[in-house]
């Protein structure tokens, strides 16, 4: 089988589904296997790369957890492209939620690899959700 599996995780007082459906929370959340192209920055002197994302596949919520302090969804990415490099990301859209509330990989470089023959899968690509809250 080809495919990304990982959860996203959030605090359940930012957000608590009324159901564990998973096409409620599929609603809320997005996540993307992503083609990513890396280009050398040239010119002033700083040096550094520009990375470009083009959306590849998108992934699916299989399940969701409720717990007295987090909420766990489970995702899966079905037939990502192989020998290509990808980032995968996950992007939070809940309506009612008013905080400055985002989702992150809880392992940065674990988001970022190339599937191939040996290696067609992924497993435990984590994504975590916090509330902004600013500057201290």
């Amino acid at each position: 089988m080809n495919e990304i599996t990982g959860t996203i995780k959030w605090p359940r007082a930012v957000w608590s589904p009324p159901d564990v459906v998973p096409s409620t929370v599929s609603q809320c959340f997005r996540v993307t296997a992503n083609l990513r192209t890396v280009t050398p920055l040239t010119g002033g002197g700083f040096g550094g790369v520009s990375e470009s994302l083009v959306p590849a596949v998108e992934g699916e919520i299989i399940d969701v957890q409720v717990g007295d302090e987090s909420v766990l969804a489970r995702y899966r990415i079905a037939n990502p492209p192989r020998n290509r490099e990808l980032r995968i990301t996950c992007l939070a859209s809940i309506p009612g939620v008013t905080t400055e509330f985002s989702v992150g990989p809880l392992d940065p470089p674990r988001a970022i690899f190339t599937l191939d023959a040996n290696s067609p899968s992924r497993s435990d690509v984590d994504f975590i959700g916090a509330v902004w809250r600013g500057p201290r």
